[in-house]
């Protein structure tokens, strides 16, 4: 008579496999630099932040998507846009966005930021006010939110 019990040594392998394809599915794939283009748009430091459930594997400090318009939808983000930040120690930081407009750091960051600063083929731009936290789409989303007019753009 044969066992209804399944072999564990085929569905170890069968568990593997689901959980990686689980995996790449939720974190996306990574571009030849190995940054993340994932979601763009999206809070990245809602899971990306001290505490979120992928802290443990990319733990960021300061991260956002760049985008033409305040209103653009979020396939249309703008990649080698350069973001420069000085935080309250006067630290610069800068960063390049990715081929959908993503940028991150890990660096330490003293908030607030003194000073945002986005710029490509002679344009640019800046932030107004001092900013208190790392996770750009907290306000700068669609629809607008936290006294923002939207999404991070730079019109080129």
């Amino acid at each position: 008579m044969k066992s209804s019990r399944r072999n564990p040594r085929f569905l170890f392998p069968a568990v593997l496999s689901i959980m990686s394809v689980l995996l790449l599915a939720s974190c996306g794939e990574k571009d030849e630099d190995g940054n993340e283009f994932m979601n763009p748009g999206d809070n990245c430091l809602s899971c990306h932040g001290a505490g979120g459930k992928a802290a443990g594997e990319a733990q960021f400090t300061l991260a956002g998507t760049v985008f033409p318009s305040a209103t653009s939808a979020t396939n249309q983000g703008l990649e080698g846009v350069s973001i420069e930040v000085t935080d309250s120690s006067g630290k610069k930081i800068s960063l390049k966005s990715n081929r959908v407009g993503n940028f991150f750091t890990s660096e330490s960051v003293s908030y607030p930021l003194k000073a945002v600063k986005v710029s490509k083929d002679g344009k640019e731009a800046s932030m107004g006010t001092q900013v208190s936290s790392g996770g750009c789409a907290g306000c700068h989303a669609q629809p607008a939110s936290g006294g923002a007019p939207g999404r991070v753009y730079l019109s080129l």
